[in-house]
């Protein structure tokens, strides 16, 4: 029998900050959004990592403003992986999870009286990590 434990695990997820600026001067619905993505190895253990992803959304004339700072904890076992494997689980995989998470929140953050909620469509997370490369 063949033993698949998952390798990846999420310890943690948590929105650090936000702030959301909207002056209702026109209805400018046409959204640019930017995402920074950061890794930090923990380096009491290594196999804990911590990813922080900040999120900025801004319409065309700049009166909605969208800042969120998302952190996820995951631990990774390395134990019997190969180094590009393990780059992928904390380089994509951990990415691919938490989004869902900061799709959410910030359709949450943005419904409100008088505003279409702002929707992030699916993101290709390869194309964003080489983006970010």
């Amino acid at each position: 029998m063949n033993n698949t434990e998952c390798k990846l695990q999420m310890l943690d997820l948590y929105f650090s900050e936000y702030s959301f600026k909207n002056s209702h001067e026109d209805e400018d619905v046409n959204y640019n959004s930017s995402f920074t993505i950061k890794y930090a190895i923990n380096s009491d253990d290594e196999s804990k990592i911590k990813v922080t992803i900040d999120t900025n959304i801004t319409n065309s004339t700049k009166t909605v403003e969208l800042n969120l700072q998302t952190i996820g904890i995951f631990k990774i076992d390395k134990e019997g992986i190969e180094e590009e494997i393990y780059d992928t689980l904390m380089k994509k995989n951990t990415v691919a999870i938490i989004f869902p998470f900061i799709r959410s929140q910030i359709s949450l953050l943005t419904t409100q009286p008088g505003m279409t909620p702002i929707v992030i469509p699916p993101v290709n997370i390869n194309a964003l990590i080489e983006e970010q490369n």
